[in-house]
């Protein structure tokens, strides 16, 4: 696994679109808070926060034109 491997910022993108792409992302990202490495997690809800971000950025700028 890439967490083993120490390549946390990989693992942080595959994990970061499986939640994107889940029905269920509050409950996945419970799953991953209870058995990731605290600053794997951290990293995790970062990368959430900037798609986010990025997303409402676009969103705004489509609403605008």
């Amino acid at each position: 696994s890439l967490i083993f491997a120490g390549e946390f910022e990989q693992a942080v993108k595959h994990l970061t679109n499986a939640v994107v792409v889940c029905g269920q992302p509050q409950q996945l990202l419970q799953v991953f808070h209870s058995t990731l490495p605290e600053h794997v997690f951290q990293m995790l809800v970062e990368s959430l926060n900037s798609i986010q971000s990025t997303t409402m950025q676009v969103s705004l700028i489509m609403f605008v034109k």
